[in-house]
């Protein structure tokens, strides 16, 4: 009960605040950072992302670290400000209707996953182990992709798996805050993990609904 009621009194209210921030940086990155800069602070965030994995993966803790409040918005301003650039191209080409839509398919689909592994009696933390193998392989593919695969059939592949992965992180992350002993040194840490899942989905539903509006 302790940890379910720091899911709804703590973890949700910081979650909703790291999207305003990451949307404050978005912003702000469109109206004054050049979008090299911008993609350049978003390749020192993979490689965040790449340690943050593998010391959660190690570590004996539910979550596997634990990070102050203030670096939490920090990190999550620098996200929205890393990734203007690829949501002011789709604003670009396929026009703010469909960003809006792939926002909420995003929000309805991580809503969804999280209600259900937040109310069912099932636990999924087992998944952990094929999660971060999924993701390690998501992340070396999608860089040789980047450099070496100009097909789009491939990166929407890849968009269509990174969607089943970060799902399935939305259950273990919620599963992981349900049933183990967290406190509330734990909530920064929970709500990034919670955080990335819903930027990943947003951004790999974004491209599955512009590459099928692109095709009409």
């Amino acid at each position: 009960m302790h940890e379910q009621n720091l899911i709804t009194q703590k973890v949700l209210p910081t979650f909703f605040m790291t999207l305003l921030v990451s949307f404050l940086g978005m912003v702000i990155g469109m109206l004054y950072v050049p979008a090299a800069l911008a993609s350049g602070i978003g390749v020192i965030i993979i490689v965040i992302l790449i340690i943050t994995a593998i010391i959660k993966r190690k570590s004996a803790g539910p979550f596997g670290f634990r990070i102050p409040l203030p670096f939490l918005f920090i990190f999550t301003f620098l996200m929205g400000l890393s990734i203007y650039p690829t949501v002011g191209y789709y604003l670009s080409t396929v026009g703010a209707n469909v960003v809006l839509t792939a926002f909420g398919v995003t929000a309805f689909v991580f809503g969804s996953l999280f209600i259900y592994a937040y109310t069912t009696k099932r636990d999924f933390s087992f998944l952990g182990g094929m999660l971060f193998i999924g993701l390690i392989s998501l992340i070396v593919l999608s860089i040789i992709g980047v450099f070496f695969i100009k097909s789009e059939t491939f990166h929407l592949a890849m968009a269509w798996v990174g969607v089943l992965l970060f799902s399935g992180y939305v259950l273990y992350d919620v599963s992981m805050m349900k049933n183990h002993l967290v406190d509330e040194k734990d909530v920064p840490a929970a709500v990034l993990n919670l955080y990335i899942d819903f930027i990943n989905l947003f951004l790999d539903i974004l491209r599955i609904i512009a590459s099928f509006v692109s095709k009409d």
